[in-house]
């Protein structure tokens, strides 16, 4: 044989076992029945262990008796040390930073 027979042979095997396979319908898979799942009851949420941040904001304000008013990394600096807000002074700073923004 030459090669382009070859080639034309081997195509047209191909296309006959693709047509063959095609025809043979595939048994449907029985899908297995599940049972619903109970939704756990949502747990309570655990109250914060500080006040709100207002609140705690008008504290340090007072607190540090400053007369020209007291600036946000000083009271950052006083609610870190007196309350337990937490380890990421980041998302405390971020926190205060809405909080004085809203207008405490």
């Amino acid at each position: 044989r030459n090669f382009v027979s070859s080639l034309y042979s081997h195509s047209l095997y191909i296309i006959i076992t693709m047509s063959d396979a095609a025809v043979t319908p595939a048994a449907p898979a029985a899908a297995p029945v599940k049972a619903p799942k109970k939704k756990a009851a949502p747990k309570p949420k655990t109250p914060a262990a500080h006040p709100q941040y207002k609140i705690m904001i008008s504290a340090a304000v007072t607190a540090l008796k400053e007369r020209g008013g007291s600036s946000r990394q000083a009271i950052l600096k006083y609610i870190l040390a007196n309350y337990k807000v937490g380890n990421n002074p980041t998302a405390i700073n971020a926190r205060l930073k809405a909080a004085l923004k809203a207008g405490v």
